[in-house]
């Protein structure tokens, strides 16, 4: 059972991964779907009402996340963004950063906040926190990279009200992601065709 989920996901991710690659490979096309997204995501009510934005930089050919990150901070929004524990492997932290300036490069060449930054400790009352993934269905349900960070995050508990957004492409929407029963799922996902909430 758990060795044909792994493959299972193994599988989807493989393929997301290509079909991701594929809008990247057409920079016009990657900006206009990007550029979707972030229209609905900046529209929506949550947006508005969330003081703080958890964030991450985009990498690679994941969705645009940029724009987005300088709009909340132009909008003096609290703006946390997640660094890799070293010594913790597959665990994160949020530090509030209030610039591109704060950021610095990972071994694997990912921009995070400076650990000097503070941590971000859930003083909020109302948190927008954007999620990446390879894979989202209709439920909430959500394949990432393998390495269980946010999974691990989300299952830490409760911190205030936190609206966890999925952004990605419409093609990355897929009927059902295999999941276990340590997957966490996410309250809503945004493609560049609609944004849906759980």
């Amino acid at each position: 059972m758990e060795e044909s989920l792994a493959i299972r996901k193994k599988a989807l991710r493989r393929s997301m991964r290509d079909a991701r690659a594929a809008i990247f490979s057409r920079p016009e096309e990657y900006a206009r779907r990007s550029g979707e997204i972030r229209r609905r995501v900046m529209e929506d009510a949550r947006w508005a009402r969330s003081g703080t934005v958890l964030g991450y930089v985009s990498f690679r050919d994941e969705v645009d996340t940029f724009r987005l990150l300088e709009l909340a901070w132009r909008q003096g929004k609290t703006v946390a963004l997640p660094r890799c524990r070293p010594e913790r492997a597959g665990e994160m932290d949020f530090f509030i950063c209030r610039g591109v300036d704060e950021l610095i490069r990972s071994p694997l060449g990912i921009l995070e906040p400076s650990p000097s930054l503070p941590l971000w400790q859930g003083e909020e009352d109302e948190a927008l926190m954007l999620v990446p993934g390879l894979a989202f269905d209709r439920n909430g349900g959500r394949i990432g990279y393998g390495g269980g960070f946010y999974d691990r995050w989300l299952e830490r508990g409760e911190r205030g009200t936190l609206w966890t957004l999925g952004l990605a492409f419409s093609v990355q929407l897929v009927e059902q992601v295999p999941r276990g029963t340590w997957d966490r799922c996410v309250r809503g996902v945004c493609t560049e065709q609609e944004i849906l909430w759980v």
